[in-house]
């Protein structure tokens, strides 16, 4: 006789922690989830807080991804925004909602997953919450904390003028296995079972970002960093816009041109096209050009694997700024400089090769995609 598996509504929110909760494994939890609020230590009385939420449709689809996939990705993403503050994650705080008829493999697997990145990124989930809803989300809170010999945050807004640039973890990866599944290369049963193409989708349906590489960086002197979430070249725009803010006139005296009335002084992350994709790799290479003959593209896939590194996002890596000199810590590979650039109009964050981008596109949350 064929058992039928039970919904979310038949399995209620007890029968569903039951399935996903286990007991701390970390030191950094004092009091796990079971009771009215967890307890996790914070050193020195500060702790680094993010939260994300992931809708189904918008950020993952089922028949993409499977469950345990989701719930893995759904932490990743978020332990990332803690790492780019140069903190360790010590906690995650995990919400879902659901249609009441949802299989309730389906929840317990996502949380399943959950609990398995938050073991994999040093933390535990030591809480949350189950709710009914049109449709499946799911809202992390990380936690974090900073720790010695890291003794203040990293912030977006640091960069200073002769700052390397640098990157550690995956480029490129997620956007190439978001352009597959959504079969912009076509669905080939052979192409689809290439080894390459599903390294590339297992990078988008769960994220590898580098674990305890933030407070590496941090511990070297970066002057600021942020996560590859929404685009390469979107992130160093926010980070180069921040530090332009925050520098104000103080860029102005340490250029060597004292500006004439009407010019500007701008902070510009300059780009090697050499060491982006030197970072990146080979192999995402590789893919690009396996991808471009599938749609009969002429230029081996350059302009693909160009799109996914500079425009893709998703990947979870970090990229960061050190002082000009500095011995990048390891994992980190350059991939350009920060300059100052004095203009008569207003000048773009963000060039190549010396060559100014004057659009900078990338992932926003209601416009999927942006521009500036």
């Amino acid at each position: 006789m064929t058992s039928v598996e039970p919904t979310v509504a038949e399995l209620g929110e007890l029968g569903i922690i039951s399935s996903v909760v286990c007991p701390p494994r970390h030191s950094s939890t004092v009091l796990g989830a079971g009771d009215d609020s967890a307890v996790v230590t914070a050193r020195g009385d500060r702790a680094v807080v993010s939260t994300d939420i992931l809708v189904e449709g918008e950020h993952f689809r089922l028949d993409w991804s499977d469950p345990h996939s989701i719930g893995r990705r759904a932490i990743a993403q978020n332990a990332a925004d803690i790492e780019a503050m140069g903190a360790h994650p010590t906690g995650y705080v995990v919400a879902i909602a659901a249609p009441r008829d949802t299989p309730a493999h389906i929840i317990t697997g996502i949380g399943q997953g959950t609990v398995a990145e938050a073991h994999r990124s040093g933390a535990d989930v030591v809480g949350g919450d189950f709710s009914s809803a049109q449709q499946i989300v799911i809202c992390v809170t990380a936690l974090g904390q900073i720790i010695e010999p890291v003794h203040a945050p990293v912030l977006q807004s640091g960069a200073r003028p002769g700052d390397i640039v640098a990157i550690a973890g995956t480029l490129g990866w997620s956007a190439a296995g978001l352009d597959i599944l959504s079969g912009t290369f076509g669905t080939q049963e052979k192409f689809l079972h290439h080894a390459l193409v599903e390294h590339a989708c297992d990078l988008y349906r769960c994220p590898r970002p580098p674990y305890g590489y933030g407070a590496r960086a941090a511990a070297d002197g970066a002057t600021a960093m942020t996560d590859v979430s929404d685009g390469l070249l979107l992130d160093l725009y926010h980070i180069a816009r921040h530090s332009q803010e925050k520098l104000g006139e103080e860029l102005r005296l340490q250029s060597e041109h004292i500006p004439a009335v009407g010019e500007t002084v701008t902070l510009t992350f300059n780009l090697s096209t050499e060491q982006v994709f030197a970072a990146a790799g080979e192999s995402l290479a590789e893919l690009a050009a396996l991808c471009a003959e599938r749609v009969a593209q002429r230029d081996s896939g350059r302009e693909i694997v160009r799109t996914w590194i500079l425009s893709g996002g998703e990947d979870h890596g970090l990229v960061a700024t050190f002082p000009a000199g500095t011995e990048l810590p390891g994992g980190f590979r350059q991939i350009g400089v920060v300059e100052t650039v004095v203009a008569t109009n207003d000048s773009s964050f963000i060039s190549i090769d010396g060559s100014e981008v004057s659009t900078v596109g990338g992932w926003e949350s209601f416009n999927h995609v942006t521009q500036y």
